[in-house]
């Protein structure tokens, strides 16, 4: 975190996680891919603005502006980094 300069990340103290939440727009299934990146470049542009901008700075929150092909990624990254970790630690519902 930029707040918190010289304070380690957990990957960096040999922590193979993030402890960041993410806060995302999401369409459904299917959606046209002209209709999401309207959605995405609409959102870049209100996130940019100073008052949005204020605002999240506010609530200690650092936007990140992926690409909707570098978001599924990262999620599809997470999906398989949790799956691993839920089968390795034998955890299960009850």
């Amino acid at each position: 975190s930029a707040r918190l300069p010289g304070v380690p990340s957990m990957t960096e103290l040999g922590f193979p996680f993030s402890t960041a939440s993410a806060f995302s727009l999401m369409a459904p299934a299917g959606t046209p891919s002209g209709i999401i990146e309207r959605l995405s470049q609409a959102l870049r542009r209100a996130m940019r603005q100073p008052a949005v901008a204020e605002k999240l700075e506010g609530l200690v929150l650092t936007p990140i502006f992926d690409t909707p092909a570098e978001f599924a990624i990262e999620l599809q990254r997470e999906r398989e980094f949790w799956a691993a970790f839920i089968r390795r630690n034998r955890i299960s519902l009850e």
